[in-house]
């Protein structure tokens, strides 16, 4: 059942559609501020098939112009200081999956965008992916169909392919 239910229903023009809101507003000292606290229990013996602390369902029959999923929005009142920003913080051990085990997961085909740079192992990256430790490229069985300057690829043979812009090079490693 739902404990408490919030419905939008807007036959004509609306500028804001808000189902909640959670203001916390500190003049002192406060250990944490949580604006949305959801705890979910499963009790022994007992199963949950699918257990979500948020769940955005949208259905569209007209036109949207942007839709966001989580929208994470940094009020800057320019007289603040932060010591540590996080967007999106992910903590315990999310490898309790006895098949699958994924802190952020996406089964879209949508692109990924990230403006800064990207750390894979390290916490402070200098280019746009930057990776402590080995990468792997999956090896393909026939070159990719479509490339550009800069792409790189592995045959099955163990061989690595450079797109030249023009076509795909193998490289020839000096001994």
């Amino acid at each position: 059942g739902d404990a408490s239910r919030l419905e939008i229903d807007n036959d004509g023009q609306m500028d804001w559609g808000n189902g909640s809101t959670v203001s916390i507003t500190n003049k002192g000292t406060m250990g944490y501020g949580i604006g949305d606290n959801v705890g979910i229990t499963n009790t022994a013996g007992n199963q949950i098939v699918s257990a979500y602390s948020s769940y955005l369902h949208v259905l569209n029959e007209g036109t949207m112009t942007d839709v966001y999923g989580q929208l994470i929005d940094y009020q800057d009142g320019g007289t603040g200081t932060v010591t540590n920003s996080y967007g999106l913080v992910i903590t315990g051990d999310f490898n309790k999956g006895t098949v699958r085990n994924f802190a952020i997961h996406s089964a879209s085909n949508a692109d990924s965008y990230l403006e800064g740079n990207l750390g894979i192992g390290l916490e402070a990256p200098q280019q746009k992916v930057h990776i402590s430790g080995a990468m792997r490229l999956e090896p393909q069985v026939t070159e990719p169909t479509i490339g550009a300057l800069g792409d790189l690829y592995v045959n099955t043979d163990g061989k690595l392919y450079f797109h030249d812009g023009i076509a795909w090079k193998e490289v020839q490693l000096v001994p």
